[in-house]
């Protein structure tokens, strides 16, 4: 919702978390009409998304030779300046490009993107102090998740609309609901003519929710810091599905287009989960040669595999595998054993 308004000369960065940033900034970039859910993705997305898997397993073919990995994601000539593992780090930064935008005189603006945990940091603040005194084309977009990790906001922020910090500062600000993209799309879309048109930054609050833990496969429920009904109540909001409503009610798709896009997002005409699980057992193979053997990557691979399931056809869980790289790993699909090692 955020990034769909915003051109190529435009520049975003944005947290450690920063995937979901990177990936809508650089189709923006790539198709700022927006791309057809009704057909096949085209080459140039698919591209992007292989390299962009290339730099998260470190390869050379990726958008920085492998070198930024997964928190440091950039490609310039999108206007993705690079995310940051540093929280709150990237603030400061993307205030230096606004300024840039500004001196330059053209009407680009930056939007740095960080969480409720990075609000309180002193370089945040400071941020906003001399964005608004110097009337920066910036917008502070918060995805508050309500969790700093394992810290819910209220314990440690007596105001918890973090939007209210921006009239402090001479920052308007927005407050808006994060699960739902077309809302977010118009308070953004109320904020970029705010900073086009010399206004000075802006501060945007979206309100959004992590449906698993800081890291790993578990929700934050299995760490009993908040509840099982809390995450099925935030599950109900699913900012896909209430898109999918939009598009439906509004006649733009019908139910079985949506079901035929989710589909292609999820296979890519059966063989991009497939294809992208074959790509990093490759380089989990590949590291193993060299004596560095990443378990986590081949955990990544079987992942993706596993999505090759997606619509019906029975996945069951991977055989366990043996230790040292030689062992065969199998997998089991429509009722077909694959051998996956005969796949490098």
């Amino acid at each position: 919702g955020s990034a769909y308004s915003l051109r190529t000369g435009d520049t975003v960065n944005g947290s450690h978390r920063g995937h979901h940033q990177f990936l809508a900034k650089v189709l923006a970039h790539l198709h700022p009409a927006g791309i057809d859910p009704t057909q096949p993705f085209p080459d140039d997305v698919r591209d992007a998304l292989l390299r962009s898997l290339r730099e998260i397993a470190g390869l050379d073919l990726g958008f920085s030779h492998g070198r930024g990995g997964s928190m440091h994601l950039q490609w310039h000539e999108a206007g993705a300046i690079g995310t940051n593992a540093i929280v709150g780090g990237g603030v400061p930064l993307a205030a230096g490009s606004a300024w840039a935008h500004k001196h330059a005189g053209t009407d680009n603006v930056a939007v740095t993107y960080f969480g409720d945990g990075a609000i309180n940091i002193g370089s945040t603040l400071e941020t906003f102090n001399l964005a608004g005194a110097w009337k920066l084309p910036i917008c502070f977009f918060i995805e508050n998740n309500q969790y700093a990790v394992s810290t819910h906001v209220a314990e440690v922020t007596a105001e918890t609309r973090l939007s209210g910090r921006g009239p402090g500062f001479g920052i308007p600000s927005w407050k808006v609901d994060g699960m739902d993209p077309l809302a977010v799309h118009l308070a953004m879309q109320q904020a970029l003519a705010v900073m086009r048109s010399g206004g000075g930054p802006t501060l945007v609050e979206a309100d959004v929710y992590r449906y698993f833990h800081q890291n790993g496969p578990f929700p934050g429920s299995a760490f009993r810091y908040r509840t099982k009904e809390e995450e099925a109540q935030w599950r109900g909001r699913d900012p896909i599905d209430t898109t999918a409503r939009h598009l439906v009610r509004r006649g733009i798709l019908t139910p079985d287009q949506v079901d035929a896009a989710t589909a292609q997002a999820y296979l890519d005409d059966g063989g991009y989960y497939w294809n992208s699980g074959m790509f990093l057992f490759r380089a989990s193979r590949y590291l193993e040669e060299l004596g560095k053997y990443r378990p986590d990557i081949l955990d990544a691979a079987l992942a993706l595999v596993a999505r090759r399931g997606f619509h019906g056809t029975a996945v069951p869980e991977i055989a366990a595998r043996g230790g040292g790289g030689t062992e065969p790993v199998y997998r089991y699909l429509g009722g077909e054993e694959v051998l996956v090692n005969d796949l490098y």
